[in-house]
């Protein structure tokens, strides 16, 4: 059986504290983040979409990218310290079974909090 994947990238600005990090990440700052999501499909070799890319954003933009642009996260979400792996974690919650009517599932939440440092999730 053959998968095939797809992925869009997106990006929005918010700022964060971590409130018990022992370094400067304890006052406020702020990150253009980078996020990737991918879904994945069975391969049926028909010559058909898994989803089509606007639809990928769709799903994306009105249940992540709505929510954190231009926020600062511990507001948006104050049940957890906003560090990059809990807010992957979160995201995989919003995101999971929003993508059954297009048959297909979540595969990988990766997110760029800077460009060399990143948190990510997959569905193996």
């Amino acid at each position: 059986m053959a998968i095939l994947t797809v992925c869009k990238r997106f990006t929005f600005e918010a700022s964060h504290f971590l409130q018990y990090h022992p370094g400067k990440c304890a006052n406020m700052h702020g990150h253009r983040f980078e996020l990737e999501i991918e879904v994945k499909a069975t391969d049926t070799f028909n010559g058909d979409m898994i989803i089509d890319f606007s639809d990928l954003k769709k799903v994306v933009q009105e249940n992540i990218i709505k929510k954190v642009d231009h926020t600062v996260l511990n507001e948006v979400f104050p049940d957890f310290e906003p560090t990059a792996e809990n807010l992957v974690r979160h995201f995989t919650v919003l995101l999971k079974g929003k993508f059954f009517i297009h048959n297909c599932i979540l595969h990988r939440i990766k997110l760029h909090e800077t460009e060399n440092s990143f948190a990510e999730w997959r569905n193996e």
